[in-house]
């Protein structure tokens, strides 16, 4: 996040007078509620906390008009903005929580209220600037590095698991007799798994050698000594 001094120092000089002339406004205005007395003060806060409710309420009904002009059916109103029934699916998805045709009727609506506090929660920890936290950012570094590894070991996996059935039929037909005890389908099953987890080990030793991946034997051999 910039520094102040950053900020002032990318405006000019109209600009920065402007904003100090606002800043100056708003330090005022701060005072003179600070001089009200307790009643008035209170007045003007439920005022202003009725007056932000109508604003929040206009902002629901515009977002949720555009959506309908749109064309899209509004699934929940965050913060003034509508979210559609098609993303508020892709975001389920993308989190890997159950989707609304999967679940119950009264289960529906107990998933949609878990996810709009999700969705309220991140927008107020947005708000409050804690994507910008230097520990959050090591801690999301770290999510996204392992995510990034479970996506690639998918990948692996499913390309492991790419058996072709000529290739069970030709290790079948050459090892019939270790089978024979086995009706075909089960012995084809078993040959299936032990080719996917001989596949899997060859390409993890493909990448040992490509990046030369190795322990320091000697670190972990005597721990005390160190």
């Amino acid at each position: 996040m910039a520094s102040c001094g950053t900020i002032w120092g990318r405006l000019g000089p109209a600009a920065a007078a402007a904003a100090a002339a606002l800043l100056l406004a708003a330090a005022a205005a701060g005072q003179a509620r600070a001089l009200m007395p307790p009643r008035a003060g209170a007045a003007a806060g439920a005022a202003g906390s009725r007056a932000s409710r109508a604003r929040g309420v206009a902002s629901a009904n515009q977002a949720g008009a555009a959506a309908a002009r749109s064309g899209g059916q509004v699934a929940m109103i965050i913060a003034g903005r509508a979210l559609s029934a098609s993303e508020y699916r892709r975001k389920l998805a993308a989190l890997d929580a159950p989707l609304p045709e999967s679940l119950p009727p009264a289960l529906r609506r107990q998933e949609a209220r878990s996810f709009l506090r999700f969705a309220m929660l991140l927008a107020a920890a947005r708000r409050a600037g804690l994507q910008h936290n230097a520990a959050f950012q090591q801690r999301w570094r770290a999510l996204g590095e392992k995510l990034l590894v479970q996506t690639f070991l998918a990948r692996l996996q499913a390309r492991a698991a790419d058996i072709p059935p000529a290739m069970v039929t030709a290790y079948y037909r050459r090892h019939r007799s270790q089978y024979a005890r086995l009706a075909p389908q089960e012995a084809r099953s078993r040959i299936r798994g032990m080719l996917f987890h001989r596949r899997y080990r060859a390409a993890m030793a493909a990448l040992r050698r490509a990046f030369r991946a190795r322990l320091n034997g000697a670190y972990f051999a005597a721990p005390a000594q160190r």
